[in-house]
């Protein structure tokens, strides 16, 4: 494999072999409509015959070109409101194939000078046969010829078998890694991404002020935090409702915590029925070698506390939380021999 490729709900990260982290750009596409060369004429009204049931009309959109990727994408945005970004990635899933594909086709072509020949492609670990039929569209559609699909659960376990959490934009991936085999595992809803919408609404209903989605992710990863009565302050700038002007608001690492328990609590109860699951010794193994835990969701103040209390075991944090999967998928690109045995083990 000469590549690896983690993609996200907000970015896209690509790992060259024997040279590193490569890639790290927004997950965005930024597109413009087609709109028709001749206007299209308006058709005759018709007399209506009150007595016959009313047709749904349908009113298609136009459609949608490309007009840049990641980086690019966002910078025309900012100098063109009329620009269009899509984002073909959500809460961890391909959701257009098309725009994905469009991301991969041209962010390759940036590092490589052209389509990748392989890729190993890190995803969510319970992706469904359409899902992941998603992901090969998009992957294959974006040029690369020899492309192999792995859990982000099991590039990132040190040791076996071991707890795996990984906790991104679009949820945490919870898993029982054995010999880099998952033995028991699942996806929860609790990543950044529902955080970030969850810190959203208190804003809109505590200060009066829209901020974007982005900004409540910059707050989280700023004052994130589950220590209770967290002192840490932090200053956003949004929009106001009513004025719609520009406006301040301070938000509180306590404001922080009672959005984040509530999810880390699910994280935790999931990972319990896992081990609650599988069988006995590889339990009793999992508790001695412990957790651990990555992803973007993971660098939040009193995490390692929080996880060690709640899961009973000890727990490790990985050094890079932002990091932490697309490295260890780097890191696979030297043994064939083992990413063919995680592929056919899973």
């Amino acid at each position: 494999m000469d590549f690896a490729a983690l993609l996200t709900d907000d970015r896209i990260m690509v790992f060259k072999k024997d040279e590193g982290i490569v890639l790290n750009e927004p997950a965005v596409v930024a597109c413009t409509q087609i709109l028709p060369k001749r206007p299209i004429k308006p058709k005759k009204e018709k007399e209506v015959d009150e007595t016959e049931p009313k047709k749904e009309v349908i009113i298609k959109e136009p459609p949608l070109r490309v007009l840049a990727v990641g980086n690019e994408a966002k910078k025309l945005r900012e100098n063109d409101s009329s620009v269009i970004i899509k984002r073909p990635i959500d809460d961890g899933r391909v959701v257009n194939a098309k725009f994905a594909a469009s991301l991969f086709k041209t962010l390759f072509k940036k590092v490589n000078g052209g389509a990748a020949r392989s890729c190993l492609v890190c995803t969510p670990c319970s992706l469904t046969p359409s899902e992941l039929a998603c992901y090969k569209t998009a992957v294959f559609g974006g040029g690369v010829s020899d492309v192999v699909f792995v859990p982000a659960v099991i590039v990132q376990a040190t040791t076996t078998p071991q707890l795996s959490i990984v906790i991104d934009d679009g949820g945490a991936d919870v898993a029982v890694i054995s010999g880099k085999q998952i033995v028991g595992g699942g996806t929860v809803e609790a990543g950044t991404g529902e955080a970030a919408r969850q810190l959203q609404t208190f804003i809109q209903k505590r200060h009066g002020v829209f901020i974007t989605e982005t900004a409540a992710k910059e707050v989280i990863r700023e004052i994130g935090t589950l220590l209770l009565n967290d002192e840490a302050e932090f200053t956003i700038s949004g929009t106001d409702i009513e004025t719609e002007e520009s406006r301040d608001v301070v938000i509180k690492g306590e404001d922080c915590r009672k959005i984040l328990q509530p999810l880390y609590d699910t994280v935790a109860a999931a990972a319990m029925q896992i081990l609650g699951d599988i069988d006995v010794e590889t339990g009793d193994e999992v508790r001695v070698n412990g957790a651990i835990v990555g992803g973007f969701g993971s660098a939040i103040m009193g995490l390692r506390e929080f996880f060690t209390a709640a899961l009973k075991m000890p727990v490790i944090l990985t050094p890079d939380s932002l990091n932490s999967v697309i490295i260890g998928a780097g890191q696979l690109l030297t043994n064939d021999d083992l990413i063919r045995k995680i592929v056919k083990a899973n």
